[in-house]
């Protein structure tokens, strides 16, 4: 059995992102796990990313690892990763992994010491046909940028369940050495008669001394019955030396490359507010957008269809029960409802993500769909912070 890792440029060691798709994250050779390049995700009040689709199988279970740093002694922002299950036509169909990094267990890459993350994900479901893997930063004013490196999605390949592919048989090595010839016997001897009517056999009589030559040979006899077979040698012959391997075979040529229409957006308020029970929550800055229309102070309007990875955050003050929401064109969708419980009077903040399509004139706004209305506070520890933030990312057609 061997693993097989479907995740192309793991390592960053081409010095590019190819094929992976990153928003405010750069290659970097300052500072590496293993090799020389890693990838860097700006910190801050920004969402920085990488991110890339692979194929894979239905029924397979998979091995999740990564390497994270961090570039300087100021605090950590907290890293997410996650692996999402899609079928051939890029519909979500389950999460196999969801997994939070905290900020405190990311140590700095100057002391030449890194985060190894090992974990394994569910079972992807009948129908799977590609994987999407994430990794991003959460927001936080006056945080470090993060390292990543070695990132891999590992398969078995060949195992005794037979559930790997044989791959193509090689060419046919070089014949080993002959081994030993075994000692030659004692020759029978005795003068050859001529070939008389065939009789009963008789027992073999002893061997007489060799004649002083050899007669002319009688013609061929009828062949006698099959005696049993004698015992095994004491051993096998030596074993020749192993061919040299064949020639790899020729790449094939490369495939025609698909279109797609990239669309983001991150968006956040610096304000504390007050969002009543059934409205949007408010924003008032874009920090970057493409091929998405905003409209203060609550709207996205979808310009491309697909598929869109949201992911927003709401910064609480308790005592609360708090549920929030993504709506499309007024409806909230099933897979976008998340809600929090604090008992107390402390500040948490509401996260939710996930995948879903949206069509092209779909109106996308952040709601309060609770019952109660919720405050949401801009200031941590004397330190003005952003009160909310909602950023939609297109991931396929």
């Amino acid at each position: 059995m061997s693993l097989q890792n479907l995740i192309i440029n793991g390592g960053f060691e081409s010095g590019t992102f190819t094929p992976w798709t990153p928003q405010n994250a750069s290659v970097t050779n300052t500072a590496s796990h293993s090799g020389f390049f890693s990838a860097s995700l700006q910190g801050g009040a920004v969402v920085s990313y990488v991110s890339q689709i692979v194929p894979i199988s239905a029924g397979n279970g998979f091995e999740f690892l990564l390497s994270l740093a961090k570039t300087s002694a100021a605090p950590s922002p907290d890293v997410q990763a996650q692996v999402t299950f899609l079928d051939s036509g890029f519909n979500s169909l389950a999460t196999g992994l969801f997994l939070t990094i905290p900020a405190s267990r990311i140590p700095a890459a100057a002391n030449d010491t890194w985060l190894e993350v090992y974990q394994t994900t569910q079972v992807s479901p009948p129908g799977a046909a590609f994987a999407f893997i994430l990794i991003n930063t959460l927001p936080l004013a006056g945080t470090a940028n993060v390292l990543v490196d070695d990132v891999a999605l590992l398969n078995a390949v060949g195992g005794s369940d037979g559930s790997g592919t044989t791959g193509a048989t090689g060419a046919t090595g070089a014949t080993g050495n002959t081994g030993s010839t075994g000692a030659t016997g004692p020759t029978g001897s005795g003068a050859t008669g001529a070939t008389g009517a065939t009789g009963n056999t008789g027992a073999t009589g002893a061997t007489g001394p060799t004649g002083a030559g050899t007669g002319t040979t009688g013609a061929t006899g009828n062949t006698g019955a099959t005696g049993a077979t004698g015992p095994t040698g004491a051993g096998n012959g030596i074993t020749g030396a192993t061919g040299v391997t064949g020639a790899a075979g020729v790449t094939g040529a490369t495939g025609a490359t698909g279109s797609f229409s990239s669309a983001y957006i991150s968006v956040f308020s610096t304000s504390a507010q007050t969002v009543t029970a059934g409205n949007p929550v408010a924003f008032n800055g874009v920090v970057v957008s493409s091929n998405l229309l905003f409209t203060g102070p609550s709207t996205i309007t979808i310009i491309t269809p697909g598929d869109y990875h949201f992911e927003f955050g709401v910064l609480l003050i308790g005592p609360v029960e708090a549920a929030y929401g993504v709506s499309a064109t007024g409806r909230v969708r099933d897979n976008a409802r998340f809600g929090m419980n604090i008992d107390n009077s402390s500040q948490q903040i509401l996260t939710g993500q996930g995948i879903s399509r949206f069509l092209a004139g779909d109106t996308i706004t952040l709601r309060n769909i609770g019952t109660t209305d919720d405050s949401l506070n801009n200031n941590e520890d004397s330190v003005p912070v952003i009160s909310a933030y909602f950023n939609l990312t297109k991931i396929s057609p």
